[in-house]
């Protein structure tokens, strides 16, 4: 994970395979980002990239594969602190998928203040201090997070289960034409100021996970208040309470 105690603990032979099998000019990714002569940039990297030879071993490709979830997953991590947090967790399709944009919408549908549907129903309720929501979209099939953080003083269930309301009410009641296009509005405002500035531009690229920071902004257009989120169960449309769920509580609460 690049922290030096890896590093440390880690045989050197074992290094020298890992710098073997991945380090190799296919397997790399450079980013330029600013003000600059694209063909002079070009000649550059040409220049000090070109003479690296391209080795003739292919490229290990992950074959393994998740098992499929058969049901809910709890853990009830104690420690010593003055909050607590429930972290709920669904499965999502990769990133390349159609409807992982949806995610994008959902995540500002949920968390963001004082619109969401989060907040209004546990933040404005003063069941939580905070909430959030994230999609994690990658290369395979990745997580949808959503987390509440409380006091030591308030009550846990009562917060886990207007979460679980929440999230379920997006079927019975599907966010309207407004939350979506409120959604659409937000996240796009938010690309072009990331488009303005170069800094966001290279971390984007870096890590991109969705349609926000990839740049294919136009998959948002296919997003309508009606038929992703009523229609897909992995866009929540057929929700199930199967959810790798985990809890953060001092061990005073539990």
């Amino acid at each position: 994970d690049g922290q030096p105690k890896v590093f440390r603990d880690s045989a050197v032979e074992n290094l020298r395979e890992f710098y073997r099998e991945h380090y190799q000019p296919d397997n790399v990714i450079l980013i330029v980002a600013g003000k600059f002569e694209p063909a002079k940039a070009l000649a550059l990297v040409q220049k000090y990239f070109g003479p690296i030879p391209r080795p003739a071993r292919p490229l290990t490709r992950t074959w393994t594969e998740e098992p499929a979830q058969d049901g809910e997953r709890e853990v009830v991590l104690h420690r010593v602190g003055d909050t607590q947090e429930l972290l709920v967790g669904y499965h999502i399709p990769a990133a390349a998928h159609p409807d992982s944009s949806a995610f994008d919408i959902l995540t500002f549908l949920l968390d963001n203040a004082p619109s969401g549907r989060l907040y209004k129903s546990l933040v404005e309720t003063k069941l939580a201090t905070r909430v959030g929501a994230n999609e994690y979209e990658l290369h395979d099939p990745g997580m949808f997070l959503i987390n509440a953080q409380m006091l030591k003083t308030q009550d846990f269930k009562a917060t886990e289960d207007a979460l679980f309301r929440v999230i379920e009410n997006l079927v019975k009641e599907p966010p309207t034409q407004e939350e979506v296009n409120r959604a659409k509005n937000n996240i796009l405002k938010n690309f072009e100021l990331a488009m303005n500035n170069t800094a966001s531009i290279a971390r984007s690229r870096n890590g991109n996970r969705s349609a926000r920071t990839t740049g294919d902004i136009s998959r948002l257009s296919t997003i309508s208040g009606l038929s992703t989120f009523g229609r897909r169960s992995h866009s929540f449309g057929e929700l199930t309470r199967s959810t790798e769920l985990s809890a953060i509580m001092p061990s005073s609460i539990r």
